[in-house]
């Protein structure tokens, strides 16, 4: 009986362990080739994400890594996205990687410097911008943080403190294919309490106008509520941020504080 039991699991790990095996050659000493970049968007707002696709090969030794550079162009301030392979073992790989734009990263252009890739054997190839290679220029590898997204804006909102409870509506316009979540922000500076009222497509009625009733009875003490943030997303990805605050040396998007622009608990 012990025999069957062992003959058994190992035909059941057969299957499990039959991946594809590859070795790199010790006499390989040719570096990765890069044969394609691309980044898909030009302009950002900070939390947002840009996403670099890549195409590369190593037909010998197979690629370990590849590390995209990127800097401000006047701060230097420097990020890195590590792409990884996004098909299985082919001679030309798909690579990818998105680099999440921090809340507190300094507005302007960013630029590709340099793309870095190493295969198993230790060979490593350094693409740089206004490099020598005429077939891959990286001039044109770039994109711009800006707390503003062109043709993207919310248009109106406000809060109806009715009887059956608040009552949120927003319009927006710019959506490219059409809104994927709002966060609104409402804090109670004296009670140290804030909550948030989200949107989704889901939300949208008829005349264009996005509205939600939050049920808010559970969870928040009494009090006025102001709206101080709002973050719009559209679902190619752009992202907006507006701070409601009467100080406009901010250099942020703005929506000026407004009764009609708070919850009644």
């Amino acid at each position: 009986m012990r025999c069957k039991v062992s003959i058994i699991v190992v035909l059941f790990l057969l299957p499990v362990l039959s991946f594809p095996v590859f070795a790199a050659r010790e006499d390989d000493k040719e570096p990765p080739v890069l044969s394609h970049i691309a980044i898909d968007r030009t302009s950002i707002a900070p939390g947002g994400s840009v996403v670099l696709s890549a195409d590369a090969y190593d037909e010998d030794s197979r690629i370990k890594s590849i590390t995209v550079y990127i800097s401000h162009e006047r701060s230097g301030v420097t990020y890195t996205v590590e792409l990884k392979r996004s098909a299985d073992w082919d001679v030309d790989e798909e690579y990818s990687g998105a680099l999440i734009i921090p809340w507190d990263a300094e507005t302007g252009e960013y630029l590709v410097q340099r793309i870095r890739l190493a295969d198993w054997n230790g060979n490593t190839a350094v693409y740089r911008r206004n490099g020598r290679d005429e077939a891959l220029k990286l001039d044109d590898m770039r994109f711009t943080v800006s707390k503003a997204v062109p043709g993207m804006s919310v248009t109106d909102c406000y809060v109806d403190n009715t009887d059956r409870g608040p009552l949120v509506v927003l319009r927006a316009e710019g959506l490219s294919r059409g809104l994927d979540r709002a966060r609104l922000t409402f804090e109670n500076a004296e009670a140290y309490r804030c909550f948030y009222v989200t949107f989704s497509y889901e939300n949208e009625y008829s005349d264009g106008s996005f509205q939600i009733r939050p049920d808010i009875s559970n969870y928040v003490s009494s009090g006025e509520y102001s709206l101080t943030r709002l973050t719009l997303r559209d679902k190619a990805g752009s992202l907006m941020v507006y701070d409601i605050s009467p100080d406009y040396d901010r250099g942020e998007m703005l929506l000026v504080p407004s009764p009609s622009l708070c919850i009644h608990t």
